[in-house]
């Protein structure tokens, strides 16, 4: 017998069945909680590595090799992927859910601390950042000026990030675009 053959041939039955099926969804969507930035914690980590005035060859043999070897011996990993450039090193970790990225975080800094002396001794200090919906940032801003922005790092640093990061509730704030005051060299081979 269908459920149709059994609608046609009892029909209060089938009337109650789904009248009891609508109070009870009634029922589960009022109890059931929503959030606008439910807190799901992703299985993914990045551990950036700054290491500015170097060539990509350079930075995969002296930073990425090592601290990807280090890395390997964490459980847990399902893909690891590394991205070396002129200015650092990117490596990204998928873990397997149900993986608690705040130990791994953790557990990823001691295997990266101890191989510190055999990184560079002028690595800039490293990060571990873990994805979840609550680290999206919650506001953008972007700004523009008349004049030419590109090296005043130190005044927006002073006059908007600081003040800024002050203000209750503000996690984090980043500069983009612009980068911090630095000093090249440029050698002449002709005069050494």
């Amino acid at each position: 017998m269908t459920l149709a053959e059994l609608s046609l041939k009892r029909p209060v039955t089938a009337v109650m069945f789904f009248v009891s099926l609508l109070v009870v969804g009634a029922i589960a969507a009022f109890r059931l909680p929503l959030e606008g930035m439910p807190d799901v914690q992703f299985p993914f980590m990045m551990i950036d590595l700054p290491y500015a005035g170097s060539t990509p060859a350079e930075v995969e043999r002296t930073i990425t090799r090592p601290v990807e070897d280090a890395l390997s011996t964490l459980t847990g990993i399902e893909h690891m992927n590394s991205l070396s450039r002129a200015d650092g090193a990117q490596i990204f970790l998928q873990l397997k859910w149900g993986e608690d990225t705040a130990v791994k975080a953790v557990q990823a800094r001691e295997r990266i601390d101890a191989i510190r002396t055999e990184l560079p001794s002028d690595l800039q200090r490293y990060t571990v950042m873990k994805f979840a919906t609550t680290d999206q940032p919650m506001l953008q801003l972007r700004i523009s000026s008349d004049r030419d922005l590109s090296n005043s790092w130190e005044l927006l640093d002073r006059k908007l990030k600081r003040p800024l990061e002050r203000l209750p509730g503000v996690a984090r704030v980043q500069i983009q675009g612009v980068a911090p005051p630095e000093v090249q060299i440029e050698v002449s081979v002709d005069r050494l």
